[in-house]
């Protein structure tokens, strides 16, 4: 073998799963075994580098260690002694993860990862944007935590030298943080009706308004037709459950100000909503009850990490709304 990646010997990418990794050991290990390879004379050293790859990124502690011995490393301290504040995008952002790591890595190992495997787009007066590739939610889900995004915030107000916000989007792109932001509808101010003056001698009521019945106080509003389940085209039930995820991790990316309290409780007002036509739209396709409600309960859970609500009062909000629906 010719390379040093440990990544690379097995054959797997940076952001594998464990199951990937023991996978790809086991399938490597059975075409390399030197007793598979006797007239290669480099089998047994291959052989040796494969098992040793696979020693280190099979443990969650060595594999972190590892990944961050392969991560740039930044002097925060010149030889002034003075802290420096870093104004490139780039070079910011690794000195984030550096520090991220440092302080709390052992604590979010999920979202360590998902910081390396994210692109810094661009800092949008006080706002570093980063970006993420679409294809891999989970990392998106990762950094939207509040408690891992407060951590980054402050280590960014840190290193930048002043407050500092940070937004992780769905694309690794100019053009993507450009959507983004269109699909963010600007805030307005309510306009208010020009105030009606009544003359009292002009617009006095004749004799025949006077004697006019009045109408009802209390007319009877027109029934609204319910919107069409958005879920109502997927055929496949696993469709269901991959389409509200995807809605969740959009919904909570254009969420702004996570920080405040009425942000999540927003947020999951919208969402049980989201997953009460999820759980029509399931029924309707014959999945059976306890499979459904271990789904409802992933779904749950997903809401309570990203927002830090408990799981338990996700659960009877949404059991209101259930009821609230069904007229119970």
């Amino acid at each position: 073998m010719t390379t040093d990646n440990l990544y690379e010997v097995l054959g797997v990418p940076r952001e594998a799963t464990a199951e990937q990794i023991t996978k790809a050991f086991q399938d490597k290990a059975l075409t390399m075994h030197p007793d598979r390879n006797k007239a290669d004379l480099h089998a047994l050293r291959n052989y040796r580098s494969l098992t040793e790859a696979y020693e280190v990124l099979s443990n969650a502690g060595r594999r972190m260690e590892y990944d961050d011995s392969m991560m740039p490393k930044f002097d925060l301290l010149p030889e002034d002694g003075k802290p420096q504040h870093v104004t490139d995008v780039a070079a910011l952002w690794q000195l984030c993860i550096q520090e991220f790591y440092d302080e709390c890595g052992r604590r979010f190992t999920p979202a360590v990862r998902a910081m390396r495997e994210s692109t810094p787009i661009t800092l949008d007066g006080t706002l570093l944007v980063v970006g993420v590739d679409p294809a891999k939610p989970q990392f998106i889900k990762d950094l939207s935590a509040v408690v891992v995004q407060d951590s980054i915030r402050d280590i960014l107000c840190q290193l930048y030298g002043t407050v500092l916000d940070f937004r992780v989007i769905a694309g690794t792109t100019l053009t993507d943080w450009e959507v983004a932001q269109g699909q963010t509808p600007p805030q307005t101010s309510p306009v208010m009706p020009p105030p009606i003056i009544i003359d009292p001698i002009i617009d006095a009521p004749s004799p025949s308004m006077a004697q006019a019945p009045l109408p009802s106080a209390d007319p009877q509003p027109a029934k609204k037709e319910p919107p069409p389940n958005r879920f109502a085209k997927l055929l496949a039930i696993d469709q269901i459950w991959d389409e509200i995820l995807e809605i969740q991790v959009k919904g909570w990316m254009a969420a702004h100000s996570q920080s405040f309290p009425q942000t999540p409780a927003h947020y999951v007002l919208e969402q049980v909503a989201v997953l009460y036509e999820a759980e029509q739209a399931a029924r309707a396709r014959g999945m059976a009850d306890e499979p459904l409600q271990r789904q409802i309960v992933k779904v749950l859970e997903r809401m309570s990490s990203q927002t830090t609500i408990d799981s338990g009062v996700i659960a009877i909000e949404y059991e209101r709304y259930r009821r609230s629906q069904q007229g119970d």
